[in-house]
């Protein structure tokens, strides 16, 4: 289950394609900028090391509490499992300690009296009973245990502050793949933004609730959604302030935010562009994206320019190209709002 600011592998793509930086401005680049001075209790608790995003989820309170009760379900179910399994282990752990000693228990073995076959019987057993309950508290204890009693906040304390409404601030936090990030990366690495940021400020925001947008890049930080709901509670901050930004720190000109504004036309293409991606990747068909991606930056590379004729052209061989793989090119193009907004396609 979730919890607080976990560790995850770096992301591959975000560490190999990292750029060292160079000549590091004493202001943010373009689309960032200093964040407005009365957010400074906000993003001041912020840990500068990471990179965060905030909105404001507009879901129903009572799509929230329904998605929220499945792993609060999930987790009594994994504890109560571990407490059971606990209750059955504890006299045959103490037993076989007891055997350990000398003294008589119902696991002690004769080994005078036991063939080799029995004795490697006996070592298998116990060592798979030793694994299996290694393997318990290693990888599943800690669900539960982070799930309700994680520091310093976790899911159902986040709940039980913040409670179920119908506009919830959300504050989600690079997971590890942001080590690999160098002091100016917003200046000097593009791949990071395209592959690691703008995917997630993509239109999921409006599909998904809060708690499942949790992926390989980000996590929730449930103690500063805590402590963004008691700025806004208190009068101190509005609601407004939290929508769709992008934060991060530089060590040369400390902290700086992308407040995305969803009217604004490249963004509205990043999200076209992350909508369309998406919808073939479900389908299982991710390879035509790139495919169709090949295919339009030919054709405008072609003499004379990405007119209506080359567009057409294009078209043309991208429907070929969908067919082929048993997509219905005009009812997917339906789906997905047509091809305005796409690169190229919006003469």
């Amino acid at each position: 289950m979730a919890k607080m600011k976990r560790k995850d592998a770096p992301s591959k793509t975000a560490t190999a394609k990292s750029t060292p930086a160079t000549n590091v401005p004493a202001k943010p680049s373009e689309p960032f900028s200093f964040p407005p001075p009365h957010l400074e209790p906000f993003y001041s608790t912020l840990d500068r090391n990471h990179v965060y995003i905030t909105h404001v989820d507009s879901q129903p309170y009572t799509l929230k509490r329904r998605v929220f009760i499945v792993p609060v379900l999930m987790n009594i179910a994994f504890a109560g499992l571990l407490l059971w399994r606990l209750y059955v282990a504890i006299p045959t752990y103490f037993a076989i300690f007891i055997a350990a000693l000398g003294h008589h228990s119902e696991h002690k073995v004769d080994i005078q009296g036991t063939s080799w076959n029995g004795l490697m019987t006996v070592i298998m057993n116990r060592a798979f009973l030793f694994f299996m309950d290694w393997s318990l508290a290693k990888f599943v204890l800690p669900w539960p245990l982070d799930f309700f009693f994680g520091s310093p906040s976790n899911p159902v304390g986040w709940r039980r502050n913040v409670g179920f409404r119908d506009k919830e601030i959300i504050v989600r936090v690079s997971r590890k793949w942001d080590k690999a990030l160098q002091p100016g990366w917003v200046e000097n690495d593009e791949t990071t933004i395209k592959e690691c940021i703008m995917p997630a400020l993509g239109p999921k925001l409006q599909q998904k609730t809060g708690y499942l947008l949790m992926d390989k890049y980000w996590d929730l930080d449930f103690a500063e959604m805590v402590h963004a709901h008691a700025e806004v509670d208190s009068g101190k901050l509005k609601l407004d302030d939290f929508e769709k930004t992008v934060w991060i720190h530089s060590p040369s000109y400390g902290w700086s935010c992308w407040k995305v504004d969803g009217n604004n036309a490249d963004t509205q293409k990043r999200e076209k562009i992350s909508a369309f991606k998406d919808k073939l990747t479900a389908m299982g068909k991710e390879n035509l994206f790139y495919r169709w991606v090949e295919l339009i930056q030919y054709e405008s590379s072609q003499p004379g320019g990405f007119d209506l004729k080359r567009q057409e052209i294009a078209m043309e061989k991208a429907k070929k190209m969908f067919e082929e793989q048993g997509v219905d090119f005009e009812q997917f193009w339906e789906e997905v709002g047509g091809t305005d907004g796409l690169p190229g396609m919006d003469q």
